[in-house]
C-alpha cells in the first residue's frame, strides 16, 4: 500500500495526503505482497488442522474458506498486518500432534494448546517463532525431549509444559531465555538435573518441577535467581545439600524440597533470610539437626511441613506465625520424652487460621495441655499418635468445633474419655487406641453422625457398647478390641449397613448371642469377634454371599482375627465363644514378636520379652538365646508362604503393605505367622495391570526401612512392594542389621551394604553368631569335616543373601516372584538339612 500511495503528486498538501493514506490503507483490498504473507499463515493453519486426528467438538470444521482465517475459532490476528498473533485452542478435547508448519507463523506471540490430548514431540521448528511470548502446552500427552531450538524464542516469558510425558534432560540452552518468568516442568519424566545455565535466568520467578525423575545436586548458580518466588521440586531424586545461597533468596515465597534425598541442616537464620516465605516443605528427606528458632520470624508463613526427616531436639516458639494454616513435623526424633516437650503448642494458639496440626511419630512426652482448647476454631486435623504423651484428654477439646480428625493413639493417655467429645459434630476419625484409657465409652459418641472411623482398641475401657452408636449412619470402621467391655452387642450397632471396613470387638468380655442384624453386614471386609463369650452360631452361609470380602482360613502361616482393610478373617472360634473357647483363643493367638526375637535374641542374645505387638495376651516366657540358620530359614519360608497365600490363593490378590519384624509372630514351635493386616489392600483387576509407577492418592503405606521406594513417590501398592519388604526382612535376619541402623546413611542402605560385599565378603556381611554357633557345634569334629561344613554354610548363606538382594531391588520389575523365593529358599534348606546342620 505504501508503493501505491507514493505514486501521488507531491503537490498535494500534507493534510490531503494523510487523509488519502488513511482511506486507502483501511478500506482498499490488501496488496499482493501482503497477501502472500497472509497466505503463508493461512496455509500454515491448514497444515496445523491436518495433524488434528480427533475433534469431538467439531471446532476445526469451522476452519474453512467461508471465513477469513483471522476469524477462525481460536485465531487472533494483528490489525495492521492481518498476521496470526495468537492461536488459542485450549480445552477442546483435541487429539493429534503439532505440525512443523507452526514455525511459519512468524508473528505468533501466544500458542495455547493446554487441556487437550496432543501427543508426539514439540517440532524443532518452534524455534522460528522469535516473537513468541507464551507457550502453553500443559495437560496433554506430549512426549520426547524439549527441543533445544526453543532457546531461539528469545522473547519467551511463560513456558508451560506440566502434566505431559516429556522425557530426557532439560536442555542447557534454555538458560539463554533471559526474559523467562515462569517455566513449568512438573509431572513429566525428565531426568538428569537442572543445567547450571539456569542461573542466567535473571527474570525467572516460578520454577515448579516436581514429580519427575530428576536427580543429583542442585546447581550453585540457583543462588543467582534473585527474582525467584516459587521453587517446587518435590517427588524427584535430588541429593546432597541445598546450596546455602538458595536460603538467601529473599524473594522466595514458595519453597518445596520434599520427597527427595537431601541431607544437611537448616540454616540457623532461615527465618530472617527468607522474610517473604509462605510455603516451606522439606518433607521426606534426610535433614538432621534442630528446627531453627528463627523460623518464628518468617511471619508470613502459612504452611510449615517437615515430616519424615531426622530432626531432633525441641520445637522452638512459633508465636509470631499468626498466619500459619498447616504445621506438620511428623516422623522425626523431636522431643525427649520429658514433661516440657509440648510447651511449643502454647505458642500456636496465636495462629488463628490453623487447620492442620500433626506432631505424630516423635518422642514427645508430657501431658496433652488443656490450652489446646484455645487453638483456632478452624482446626480440622490434629494428630499426635505414636509419642509418649501422658495425662488425660483435655475436657476443653469440645471447643474445637470444626475438628474432623483427632488421632492420639499409641501414647500413654489415661483417665476417662470426656463426654464433651460428643459435641464435635464434624468429627470423622477418632483414634484413641493403644493407650491406658479407662472408664466407660461415653454415650455421647452417638451424637457424632459424621463419624467414619472410631478406634478405641487396647485400653482398659469397661461397661457396655453404647447403643447410640447406631445413629452414626456413616460409620465404616468400629474397633473396640482388647478392652474389658461386657454385655451383649447392641443390634443397633452390629446392624449398621454403613459398616464396610472393620467391625472388631475381639478380646473383650462380650456375651449373649449375635443379633440377627448381623445379616446387614453384607459388604463388611473384616469381622473380628474372637476372644469373647458369645453364644449361638454365626450364620456364615448366605449372609456374606454378596460380599467382596475374602474368607481366609486353614493356612498355618496366617494369624486370624487381626485387623485389615480388605481382608475378612473369621476365626473358627467365632462360632461358639464359650469361656473354654476363650481360653483356646488365648492359646491360639499367643506368640512372640520377631522384632523382639531378632533384636534381642539374634543381635543381643538376651532373654525376656515384652509383648507390645501381640494379637492376644500372655507370652511363652523367655526367648531362646540363639536362633540357628535352620530356624531362621524356616521362619523366612513361613513368611514367604504367607505372602504367596495372600498374593495368589485368596481369590482376589491381597497386598500386606507393612511386612516387618514386629508383624511376624512365632509360636512355641518357632513357626512364623504374618500378622497385623491394618494396611492390607485388595488388588482389583484394574490395579493388577496398572503400572507400578502410577500415582496414587492413598499416601505412603508401610514402615520406613521396609517400605519400597516406589511407595514414597505415590505409586500404587503392588505385590512387588511386599516382595521388597520381604527382601529387607530376609537380609536383616541373616546379617543382624536393621535397615534403619545409624550406619545406613549417605545413600548406603542395607541392600547396598550386602550387595557391596557380595559374594566375596559374605562371611563379613552375615551375622557372626551364625558362625560362632557352627564352630561350637563342630568343636569335636575333624578338620576336613569342619572345612566342608564351613564351605557349605558360606555357599548357602550366599544363596540366601542373593535372594534378599534380588527381592529388594529398587525397580519393582527386577524383584523376584514370591513363589520362586519359596522354591529357592526350600532348596537351600534341603542342602543344609542334608548336611545335618
Amino acid at each position: 500500500m505504501g508503493l501505491y500511495c507514493r505514486n501521488f503528486s507531491a503537490s498535494f498538501s500534507s493534510l490531503c495526503l494523510l487523509s488519502i493514506i488513511h482511506f486507502f490503507c483501511f478500506n482498499l483490498p490488501v496488496a499482493s505482497a501482503i497477501h502472500r504473507n497472509n497466505d503463508t499463515d493461512r496455509l500454515s493453519l491448514l497444515e496445523f488442522k491436518a495433524t488434528i486426528s480427533n475433534d469431538p467438538l467439531g471446532v476445526m470444521s469451522l476452519w474453512n474458506s467461508s471465513l477469513h482465517f483471522c476469524r477462525w475459532y481460536g485465531v487472533t490476528c494483528g490489525r495492521r498486518h492481518q498476521r496470526v498473533t495468537m492461536l488459542d485452542l485450549n480445552s477442546l478435547k483435541l487429539s493429534g500432534s503439532i505440525s512443523q508448519h507452526v514455525g511459519n507463523l512468524s508473528f505468533l506471540r501466544k500458542l495455547s494448546l493446554q487441556n487437550n490430548s496432543f501427543t508426539h514431540e514439540i517440532p524443532p521448528q518452534i524455534g522460528y517463532l522469535r516473537r513468541l511470548q507464551v507457550l502453553s502446552l500443559y495437560n496433554n500427552s506430549f512426549d520426547g525431549q524439549i527441543p533445544s531450538s526453543i532457546s531461539n524464542c528469545s522473547n519467551l516469558v511463560f513456558f508451560y509444559l506440566d502434566n505431559n510425558n516429556f522425557a530426557g534432560k532439560i536442555p542447557a540452552e534454555l538458560g539463554s531465555l533471559v526474559k523467562l518468568k515462569a517455566i513449568y516442568l512438573q509431572s513429566n519424566n525428565f531426568i538428569g538435573t537442572f543445567p547450571s545455565s539456569f542461573g542466567n535466568l535473571s527474570s525467572l520467578e516460578e520454577l515448579p518441577a516436581y514429580k519427575n525423575h530428576l536427580h543429583g545436586n542442585l546447581p550453585e548458580t540457583f543462588g543467582q535467581l534473585k527474582s525467584l518466588r516459587d521453587l517446587a521440586i518435590f517427588g524427584n531424586g535430588f541429593s546432597g545439600t541445598i546450596p546455602s545461597s538458595i536460603f538467601n533468596l529473599s524473594s522466595i515465597i514458595y519453597l518445596d524440597l520434599g520427597v527427595n534425598n537431601f541431607h544437611g541442616k537448616l540454616p540457623l537464620d532461615i527465618g530472617n533470610s527468607l522474610p517473604n516465605l509462605q510455603f516451606f516443605s522439606i518433607a521426606e528427606n534426610q535433614f538432621s539437626g534442630t528446627i531453627p528458632a528463627s523460623m518464628s520470624n518468617a511471619s508470613n508463613l502459612e504452611l510449615f511441613d517437615l515430616p519424615l526427616n531426622n530432626l531432633a531436639g525441641g520445637v522452638p516458639s512459633l508465636a509470631k506465625l499468626h498466619r500459619l494454616s498447616e504445621f506438620v513435623i511428623s516422623g522425626n526424633n523431636l522431643g525427649s520424652g520429658k514433661a516440657d516437650d509440648l510447651r511449643f503448642l502454647s505458642t500456636l494458639t496465636n495462629a488463628t487460621a490453623l487447620k492442620f496440626l500433626f506432631i505424630d511419630a516423635n518422642n514427645f512426652g508430657g501431658e496433652l495441655p488443656e490450652y489446646i482448647a484455645n487453638f483456632s476454631k478452624e482446626l480440622q486435623f490434629f494428630g499426635a499418635e505414636l509419642n509418649q504423651i501422658s495425662g488425660n484428654i483435655p475436657v476443653g477439646i469440645q471447643a474445637l468445633v470444626n475438628l474432623e480428625m483427632f488421632l492420639v493413639d499409641r501414647n500413654k493417655l489415661s483417665g476417662n474419655i470426656p463426654s464433651g467429645i460428643g459435641q464435635l459434630q464434624n468429627l470423622k476419625l477418632l483414634y484413641l487406641g493403644n493407650n491406658k484409657l479407662s472408664g466407660y465409652i461415653p454415650s455421647s459418641l452417638g451424637n457424632l453422625t459424621n463419624l467414619l472411623e472410631v478406634v478405641l482398641s487396647n485400653n482398659y475401657l469397661q461397661g457396655t457398647i453404647p447403643s447410640g452408636l447406631g445413629k452414626c449412619k456413616k460409620l465404616l470402621r468400629l474397633d473396640f478390641s482388647i478392652n474389658n467391655l461386657s454385655g451383649p452387642i447392641p443390634s443397633q450397632v452390629i446392624g449398621l449397613s454403613s459398616l464396610s471396613k472393620v467391625l472388631d470387638l475381639s478380646l473383650n468380655n462380650l456375651s449373649g448371642s449375635l443379633p440377627k442384624a448381623i445379616e446387614n453386614l453384607k459388604n463388611l471386609e473384616i469381622l473380628a469377634l474372637h476372644g469373647n463369650m458369645l453364644s449361638g452360631e454365626l450364620p456364615m452361609v448366605g449372609v456374606f454371599k454378596n460380599s467382596s470380602a475374602t474368607f481366609v482360613g486353614g493356612n498355618k502361616n496366617l494369624c486370624g482375627g487381626i485387623l485389615g482393610v480388605a481382608l475378612l478373617f473369621i476365626c473358627l472360634l467365632l462360632w461358639r465363644n464359650s469361656k473354654k473357647r476363650k481360653g483356646e483363643a488365648a492359646s491360639l493367638f499367643d506368640g512372640k514378636s520377631l522384632l523382639k526375637l531378632s533384636y534381642q535374641s539374634l543381635l543381643k542374645a538376651t532373654n525376656g520379652f515384652s509383648p507390645d505387638n501381640l494379637i492376644g495376651v500372655g507370652s511363652f516366657g523367655s526367648v531362646p538365646k540363639s536362633v540357628n540358620i535352620i530356624q531362621r530359614l524356616n521362619i523366612a519360608i513361613d513368611v514367604a508362604s504367607a505372602l504367596e497365600y495372600l498374593h495368589y490363593h485368596c481369590g482376589t490378590p491381597i497386598v500386606h503393605c507393612d511386612l516387618k519384624p514386629s508383624n511376624i509372630l512365632l509360636d512355641e514351635e518357632m513357626v512364623g505367622h504374618v500378622s497385623d493386616f491394618g494396611l492390607v489392600k485388595f488388588l482389583t483387576s484394574r490395579m493388577l495391570y496398572y503400572s507400578t509407577n502410577h500415582s496414587s492418592s492413598l499416601g505412603i503405606r508401610g514402615t520406613i526401612g521396609y517400605c519400597p521406594p516406589e511407595y514414597g513417590v505415590g505409586s500404587e501398592v503392588s505385590m512387588h512392594g511386599d516382595v521388597f519388604s520381604f527382601g529387607i526382612l530376609l537380609l536383616e535376619m541373616f546379617t543382624g542389621k536393621r535397615p534403619t541402623d545409624d550406619m545406613f546413611k549417605d545413600n548406603l542402605s542395607l541392600h547396598n551394604y550386602v550387595k557391596r560385599g557380595f559374594p566375596e565378603q559374605v562371611k563379613q556381611v552375615v551375622d557372626p553368631k551364625l558362625f560362632h554357633m557352627q564352630l561350637d557345634a563342630d568343636a569335636t569334629s575333624n578338620h576336613n569335616f569342619r572345612n566342608r561344613r564351613n564351605n557349605m554354610l558360606i555357599e548357602c548363606l550366599t544363596s540366601i543373601l542373593e535372594i534378599g538382594i534380588y527381592c529388594s531391588m529398587e525397580s519393582p520389575q527386577e524383584r523376584m516372584n514370591i513363589s520362586d523365593v519359596i522354591t529357592q529358599l526350600s532348596s537351600v534348606r534341603s542342602k543344609l538339612v542334608g548336611t545335618r546342620f
